[in-house]
């Protein structure tokens, strides 16, 4: 592998992947010169490592050693852009040269013009269509969500036809990834949190629009590098169904189509789950480690408010209730003057109402937190601080929003 001889002690890389996450790398990369039985369709990886082994740092290093290996196009699909930073980090921490770009940055015409480098985008992104390019971060949140809920006529994951639409931010990846059918497209194709497409074949209601994209590309990128990055995608059996690129099922298998593996799998209990992933490990195609927590100790902090919170807090609940009553008096003069209100309008004002106070109630507890983390550190400790739904991405869109306007 050309990754082994790059982490050298003159390189970038040196003591920035431990032997685990390198043990990811050779296992994926040889993984990836493998093909589907009785196809010339590249295998996948699984990579199922728990929170703090660095999934994120080992996919960089497949991409990195698929560049080495003269790969150019390579896509990154995530559930969330507040994670384009870390994926930055993680590939410039490891020395890999190529630049990773934002597909809500990059217009259809622009993203042709790219030579090269990694291409960062939202499973939302992956579902809209754009014939322009750029789009907001949160129109893309609320496309996706309205695509779930009106979903499609139910197709048969085996026999998925690529529609390769120029409006759709699907096809434009396409023609990127294979610089417009010139080369093989066969960079990496990571999709981090995988378990978002988990619904293509669900035990009821409509199929996942996400699960049939993620499907749709693979399709279209035979020759592609599949890396399936999920903790918990194993959870059930028909959450795999997305997975097509395992080889678990199809040409040259025991089960001749997904609904038949689903069958017999599902038939066989929590045992049958465990022989399938026993065997994908054997196989070299799957990876899920975690964490040892042995002689760690758990505690849970209660904060009380001061007086300036609580009476923060009091302000705030007092001017969400004039917003609820002003929402609730404009939508009765819309209806009594005949003006549909938008659908979903009060499911918008309470996941907003819902969104401010979390965000409250995790301001409220920063100072208890600077105060523990200073002693922590005073007592020779590393501190670990975990953020979640921060905003940031919504924060950084709407910043470039305003300069777009001045």
């Amino acid at each position: 592998h050309n990754l082994w001889v790059s982490v050298g002690s003159d390189s970038p890389s040196e003591r920035t992947l431990s032997s685990l996450q390198m043990e990811t790398v050779a296992l994926a990369t040889a993984r990836h010169e493998q093909t589907l039985a009785g196809t010339d369709i590249s295998g996948a990886f699984f990579l199922g490592d728990g929170p703090g082994v660095g999934k994120g740092r080992q996919v960089a290093a497949v991409i990195y050693e698929h560049y080495l290996r003269g790969r150019k196009h390579h896509l990154w699909v995530s559930v969330s852009n507040d994670l384009l930073h870390d994926a930055r980090r993680d590939v410039q921490e490891i020395g890999c040269p190529l630049k990773v770009y934002w597909l809500n940055d990059l217009s259809a015409t622009r993203l042709k013009e790219l030579p090269e480098g990694i291409l960062f985008c939202t499973y939302a992104t992956l579902i809209s269509r754009n014939a322009n390019g750029r789009k907001k971060a949160a129109e893309e949140e609320e496309e996706e969500e309205a695509e779930e809920k009106r979903g499609r006529a139910k197709i048969d994951v085996d026999t998925v036809i690529v529609n390769l639409d120029p409006t759709r931010r699907l096809s434009q990846i396409v023609h990127w990834m294979t610089h417009n059918g010139t080369t093989a497209g066969d960079g990496g194709l990571i999709f981090d949190e995988a378990h978002r497409a988990k619904n293509l074949c669900p035990d009821g209601g409509k199929q996942s629009v996400t699960g049939l994209c993620v499907l749709e590309l693979q399709c279209a990128l035979p020759n592609a590098k599949v890396v399936y990055c999920s903790a918990t995608g194993c959870s059930s059996v028909k959450g795999m169904a997305y997975m097509s690129r395992l080889g678990l099922w199809g040409p040259g298998t025991p089960f001749a189509k997904f609904e038949v593996f689903e069958k017999a799998i599902h038939n066989g209990g929590p045992g049958a789950m465990e022989l399938v992933a026993l065997d994908m490990k054997q196989r070299g195609m799957y990876l899920s480690r975690i964490l040892s927590y042995q002689a760690c100790e758990f505690e849970t902090v209660e904060v009380e408010p001061n007086e300036t919170q609580a009476s923060q807090y009091d302000a705030c609940v007092d001017f969400w209730r004039v917003a609820y009553e002003c929402h609730v008096h404009a939508k009765d003069e819309l209806e009594q003057i005949g003006m549909k209100p938008k659908v979903g309008l009060m499911s918008q004002f309470w996941g907003t109402h819902q969104r401010f106070f979390k965000q409250l109630c995790m301001s409220i507890k920063v100072p208890e937190l600077v105060k523990r983390t200073k002693q922590a550190l005073a007592d020779g400790h590393t501190v670990v601080i975990g953020l979640q739904s921060t905003g940031e991405a919504r924060l950084a869109e709407a910043g470039r929003t305003a300069e777009a306007e001045e």
